[in-house]
C-alpha cells in the first residue's frame, strides 16, 4: 500500500511539474514575441529616422543648387556630411542585429571612406587608415563620436594636404570598460603654432570642443608632426 501511495504521489508530482514546464515554455516564448516586436519597432524607428535625415540632405542639396556664393554652398555642404553622419548611425542601428550597440570599426570606416570620395582624396594621393577592434558602444556614445571624427576627417582633407601634396589620416580607437580613447592622426602641414583651436572662429573644431565635452572627455593636440589630436571620452549612460 506504500508503495501505491508513493507511487500515486510520485505521478501526481511529475503531472504537475510537467504543467509548470508547459507554462513556463508558454511564457518564454510569449517574451520572445514581444521582445521581436519591440525590436522591429525599434528598428523600423531607426529606419524612419534615417529617412528623415536624408530627407534634410537632399532639401540641403536642393537649395544649394541656388546658391552660387562658393563659401554659403561650402557650408550647406558641410552640414548635409554632418547630418550625413548623424544618419549613417541610424542605419546601421536598422541593420544590425544587435540594436543597442554599433559596431565601431564598421561605422567609422563607411563614415572616413565617404568623405575621402566627397572631397576626392583617392586622386590627391589620401589615404585613410583605421584600428577599432571590436569596439561598440550605444547610439548616445556614436553619434556624438560620429561628428567629431566627421569634423576632424573634413578638416584634414581640406586643409591638411594643400596643393597635391598626399598623405595619410589615421584612426586609432581603443576601449577601456566606458572609457573610449581615440587617436587622431594626419601627416599633413598641421596646425599652425599661433592658431588658438579651442577657441577657433570656424564652427567645426567648436563643435568638437562641444562634442568632447558633452562626452565628459578632454582633448589634446600634438603638432610636432602633422596633427595628432588625442581624446578620452567617457560613454554616455
Amino acid at each position: 500500500q506504500r508503495v501505491k501511495d508513493r507511487t500515486e504521489a510520485l505521478s501526481k508530482a511529475n503531472e504537475a511539474l510537467e504543467e509548470e514546464n508547459l507554462q513556463r515554455i508558454a511564457a518564454e516564448e510569449k517574451l520572445k514575441a514581444s521582445l521581436e516586436e519591440k525590436t522591429m519597432l525599434l528598428k523600423e524607428i531607426h529606419h524612419r529616422v534615417k529617412n528623415n535625415l536624408q530627407i534634410i540632405v537632399s532639401l540641403l542639396n536642393l537649395q544649394s543648387r541656388q546658391v552660387k556664393d562658393e563659401s554659403v554652398l561650402g557650408t550647406i555642404r558641410e552640414s548635409q556630411n554632418r547630418v550625413k553622419a548623424m544618419a549613417l548611425v541610424h542605419e546601421k542601428l536598422y541593420r544590425a542585429e544587435d540594436i543597442s550597440h554599433i559596431d565601431l570599426n564598421d561605422y567609422v570606416k563607411f563614415l572616413g571612406t565617404g568623405l575621402l570620395h566627397f572631397y576626392d582624396a583617392k586622386s590627391r594621393g589620401i589615404r585613410f587608415t583605421l584600428d577599432a577592434p571590436d569596439v561598440r558602444v550605444d547610439i548616445n556614445t556614436a553619434i556624438p563620436l560620429g561628428l567629431i571624427l566627421n569634423e576632424l576627417i573634413s578638416n584634414a582633407l581640406k586643409y591638411a594636404f594643400p596643393k597635391g601634396r598626399g598623405g595619410e589620416i589615421s584612426v586609432n580607437i581603443k576601449r577601456e570598460e566606458k572609457t573610449l580613447t581615440i587617436i587622431f592622426l594626419d601627416d599633413g602641414i598641421g596646425i599652425p603654432p599661433d592658431f588658438d583651436w579651442q577657441n577657433a572662429p570656424s564652427l567645426g573644431l567648436r563643435l568638437v570642443n562641444s562634442l568632447v565635452d558633452q562626452l565628459n572627455g578632454t582633448i589634446e593636440l600634438d603638432r610636432s608632426s602633422g596633427t595628432r589630436f588625442t581624446m578620452v571620452l567617457h560613454e554616455k549612460a
